[in-house]
């Protein structure tokens, strides 16, 4: 990826969103990719919330207009798309709380609401969310990383690593040349539809 593309996706990516501007990047197009392939709900949702926060959508469950969109206005959507699990709550006072406007959440389906809210979660940062798809883990420059170095960084992130016997960081190690793999064609796969 040159500078200057990288240059674009980081000034589009507002700056309260906690993954790295390149993972948006690649989440964008891989969505993308797969709804032009086949489209359903579940992506749908995840193309709508990140059209919306890279400006280029009105809010993908109220249908709201605000740009550009800030953390508040994130959450005001996120917790908007549990109108799909049943009126549980009061949306005006949680919009009060979060200081944004009242939009009433438009119907859409459970798929489409739960993959909206399940981006803007990962968007938001929240911990024990997964990405809605998986996309590349990368170093600075674009490349996915190798086996070795998802290995490196597993360990270097469990603080048990050096506790463990050889065959559990073996298979520490396949899971990784796995991934590594995957990474890669994923790789591919949205940097060839990034070129389209």
């Amino acid at each position: 990826m040159s500078g200057t593309e990288f240059e674009y996706w980081t000034a589009r990516v507002p700056s309260w969103v906690v993954p790295a501007p390149m993972a948006v990047r690649d989440m964008t197009l891989l969505a993308a990719h797969l709804y032009r392939d086949k489209p359903n709900d579940a992506i749908h949702g995840v193309t709508a919330a990140l059209a919306w926060i890279l400006g280029d959508a009105y809010g993908p469950i109220t249908g709201r207009t605000e740009q550009p969109v800030t953390r508040n206005l994130a959450q005001a959507e996120e917790t908007a798309s549990a109108i799909a699990f049943g009126p549980i709550f009061d949306l005006g006072s949680d919009y009060a709380r979060l200081g944004v406007a009242n939009v009433p959440a438009r119907p859409h389906s459970t798929s489409y609401c739960r993959t909206v809210s399940r981006t803007l979660w990962w968007l938001r940062g929240k911990e024990d969310i997964k990405p809605p798809m998986t996309v590349p883990v990368r170093d600075d420059h674009g490349r996915p990383l190798t086996a070795r170095e998802l290995y490196d960084r597993r360990v270097a992130a469990d603080p048990l690593a050096r506790l463990r016997v050889a065959e559990e960081n073996e298979a520490l190690y396949i899971r990784c040349e796995q991934d590594a793999s995957r990474y890669r064609a994923l790789a591919q796969l949205i940097d060839a539809s990034d070129r389209h």
